[in-house]
C-alpha cells in the first residue's frame, strides 16, 4: 500500500530533541532479538519515537506527527497504521509496538506482513473484518493511491473488484474473515501475495 521510511532515512522534524534517558541496553537488545531491526536501527528508532511523540505511549491523535515523519500522511491511512501498531488495542502504542510494526513494514516476511495488513484491515477492531469493511478501505487507498495499491495482474482494478477476488481466495465461514482465514487463503493467491510483498 505504501513504503514507509527505513530507519536510515528518519531524521526529526522541526529539530525536536527528546529529554528522555537513553534506552537501556537490555531493552535494545531484546528489541533488536524479536524484530529484524539491528541495534544501531533500534536505538535510531528510539530516538524519532521520543522526539516525536508527545507522550510514552501516543494515542491515535498524537500518533498523527510520528505518523507523518515516517512518509504517512493521509489520516486514513494514519488510523490504519495506528491500528495495526496497537496489537493489544489498548487505544495507545508505545516504542516496542512501534519497533514491531516497523519492522515487519520495512522487512518482514509475508506470513508477518500478511497478519499487519489484517489489523489494518480491521477498522472497527472487532478481530474480524466484513465485506463493507474491506471495501471501504480498499476504495479509499484507490483513491488515494489509484491502481498501485491494488494488486496487479487483473484488468478490471476496482476497489469492488479487488474485494471480490479476495473474499474468493479466503472463502469465510461466516459474515466476516477471522486473521487465520485471511492468511490460508489470501497467501494462496499469486496476486494477492505480491500485494502484500510490494507492502
Amino acid at each position: 500500500f505504501f513504503r514507509p521510511c527505513s530507519p536510515a532515512l528518519l531524521s526529526p522534524m522541526g529539530n525536536k530533541s527528546s529529554s528522555r534517558a537513553p534506552l537501556e541496553n537490555e531493552r535494545i537488545e531484546e528489541l533488536h532479538g524479536k524484530t529484524h531491526y539491528q541495534r544501531s536501527e533500534v536505538k535510531q528508532l528510539y530516538k524519532q519515537f521520543s522526539g516525536q511523540a508527545p507522550s510514552r505511549a501516543p494515542t491515535e491523535v498524537e500518533f498523527t506527527a510520528l505518523s507523518q515523519s515516517i512518509g504517512i500522511r493521509d489520516p486514513f491511512v494514519t488510523k490504519m497504521v495506528f491500528n495495526a501498531f496497537d496489537r493489544k488495542r489498548r487505544g495507545s502504542i508505545d516504542f516496542a509496538d512501534f519497533v514491531h510494526g516497523m519492522s515487519t513494514m520495512t522487512q518482514g516476511a509475508l506470513d508477518e506482513k500478511a497478519e499487519l495488513i489484517f489489523r489494518m484491515l480491521d477498522i472497527r477492531g472487532t478481530g474480524s473484518v466484513s465485506q463493507d469493511d474491506l471495501l471501504e478501505t480498499a476504495t479509499h487507498l484507490h483513491l488515494l493511491l489509484g491502481d498501485m495499491g491494488l494488486p496487479q495482474g487483473d484488468s478490471d482494478q476496482s476497489p469492488q473488484a479487488l474485494v471480490d477476488r479476495i473474499w474468493s481466495a479466503v472463502h469465510p465461514q461466516g459474515p466476516a474473515m477471522t486473521l487465520e482465514e485471511y492468511k490460508a487463503g489470501a497467501l494462496k493467491d499469486p496476486a494477492i501475495m505480491r500485494a502484500i510483498n510490494h507492502f
